[in-house]
């Protein structure tokens, strides 16, 4: 399956470029405000002048739109599950696989018994990282996280615009949610649309079942600090008759393209 589906052309700001030559070791980009350390890039707290946030209103990028939503092509059915069994405890409820919706990916319905104490609402009420675009320099355009993630968290959602799969246009951040239902973040989206590609990441994309629709929720996989770029695994599959796409993620793991 994969997290982010191979477009008619690569996208910028994904690890690579078509004027850039793979290494297969650490990249030394030069950019005052980043270091790079092992896979991923830190960008000091203290110099982050240059970075976009969700919260800034100014449009950095002429060809891209925030949205605060999936724009689906038809209108979807709510569907909320039934409550789940779990219990009222004081160090949060709806959490693991002691839920049984947890268990199934499924985020719980409005009306969880255990009211406020229920963790398992993340996507549907956007409970985001702070996150800002920063220029990572032969990459393009990256995303890091302004504050630090535990392991588990969700950090942000993929949002973009429902596009069917077979289609003549350029899709340059297109992603799967479950069977023929695609979303692409080329004009429209959220910040997730910057997240690079890694070979070794620290993010992960999981699939949940929110009010009966399938969305896409980039989870961190260990533990990220504050100022750390986010990536996770594009998972793109080699295509017959098509040149392989470099990988420059600079992982020590780094498997050279992108393609598996």
């Amino acid at each position: 399956m994969d997290d982010c589906e191979q477009g008619v052309r690569p996208p910028r700001g994904a690890g690579f470029g078509d004027d850039m030559e793979s290494k297969g070791k650490l990249l030394l980009v030069r950019i005052p405000t980043v270091s790079l350390t092992k896979s991923s890039y830190f960008v000091a707290p203290s110099q982050t002048a240059s970075l976009h946030t969700e919260q800034d209103d100014d449009n950095f990028d002429d060809e891209f739109i925030r949205i605060s939503d999936v724009e689906w092509a038809e209108r979807r059915l709510i569907e909320w599950p039934d409550p789940c069994k779990c219990r009222p405890d004081r160090n949060g409820c709806c959490v693991a696989e002691k839920c049984e919706l947890v268990a199934q990916q499924v985020e719980c319905p409005p009306e969880c018994p255990v009211g406020a104490m229920c963790r398992n609402k993340r996507i549907q009420n956007k409970q985001w990282k702070k996150v800002g675009v920063f220029d990572a320099g032969l990459k393009g355009r990256g995303l890091m996280v302004l504050e630090r993630c535990k392991r588990g968290e969700l950090v942000i959602e993929y949002l973009g615009v429902e596009v069917p799969r077979q289609t003549s246009e350029p899709m340059q951040y297109l992603l799967r949610l479950d069977g023929n239902v695609h979303i692409d973040a080329s004009h429209r989206g959220s910040l997730a649309r910057y997240i690079n590609h890694s070979c070794e990441p620290n993010c992960v994309v999981e699939r949940w079942r929110v009010a009966g629709v399938t969305r896409a929720g980039i989870f961190a996989k260990r533990v990220i600090r504050e100022g750390e770029e986010l990536t996770f695994d594009y998972q793109w599959d080699a295509v017959p008759g098509r040149d392989k796409t470099p990988c420059h993620c600079g992982a020590r793991t780094c498997r050279q393209t992108i393609q598996r």
